[in-house]
């Protein structure tokens, strides 16, 4: 994330209120989240509110 030019995370609506073992970023430290529309628009405003642009397409 450190050497990155752009902080932009995409992926399913599969990935969307997971959780893991593993984190290599919060919601914060991204410019923006690309998903598709099955993630509901009030999951996805939470993570507006978090910071990053959240597109939806």
């Amino acid at each position: 994330m450190a050497a990155s030019a752009r902080r932009i995370f995409i992926g399913t609506h599969a990935k969307f209120g997971m959780t893991a073992f593993v984190r290599f970023a919060d919601v914060h430290e991204f410019e923006a989240l690309v998903t598709g529309t099955e993630v509901p628009a009030h999951r996805t405003a939470r993570y507006a509110r978090l910071g990053p642009r959240v597109i939806r397409a």
